[in-house]
């Protein structure tokens, strides 16, 4: 099990995303981490995160990709959602991802019993939740154009010069 008190930093992304309250130590994180004075309230349908490397990233984004999945409506209404990860552009990172989220999904046996399905680059719930890991290539991106213009917006942006979002 990870010491949570190194991960701990992490949650008041999580929560800004999910428009979840936090303390006061966690809105100085959000503050210091992103230049706003603020989270919006509410959360974000969409974010990028830029990270350094060796940050924990793999298994970070597999257990919010597990979350999200687990977690949707069982309802009919989350049918034909995806949870979409992009990942360095390796076969090997991408199983190295996906394999994390089915070690989350089969080491519990309530969420085991959630899986219908489980392909090379995806694993499909049965609340119509699919969790896809695909490369972080133009081949990879073809599947998702939104998700390669959002990028090509990101990276237009000079990383010390980024504007901080007013939304």
């Amino acid at each position: 099990m990870r010491n949570p008190e190194t991960w701990a930093a992490w949650d008041p992304l999580w929560k800004a995303v999910d428009g979840l309250p936090m303390t006061d130590t966690e809105l100085l994180i959000f503050r210091d981490s992103t230049s706003r004075e603020a989270p919006r309230r509410g959360g974000y349908r969409e974010y990028v995160v830029r990270k350094g490397r060796q940050a924990g990233w793999s298994q970070i984004v597999a257990d919010r990709a597990t979350y999200k999945g687990a977690m949707a409506p069982r309802d009919g209404s989350a049918a034909g959602t995806f949870v979409v990860i992009l990942a360095q552009d390796s076969r090997a990172a991408c199983r190295t991802i996906l394999s994390y989220v089915v070690r989350n999904f089969e080491g519990s046996p309530m969420l085991a019993r959630c899986v219908v399905s489980k392909t090379a680059d995806t694993l499909t719930l049965d609340n119509g939740v699919a969790i896809s890991v695909y490369p972080l290539s133009p081949r990879g991106l073809a599947r998702h154009s939104r998700l390669g213009r959002l990028l090509r917006r990101v990276r237009s942006l000079p990383y010390d010069r980024q504007p901080p979002s007013r939304h």
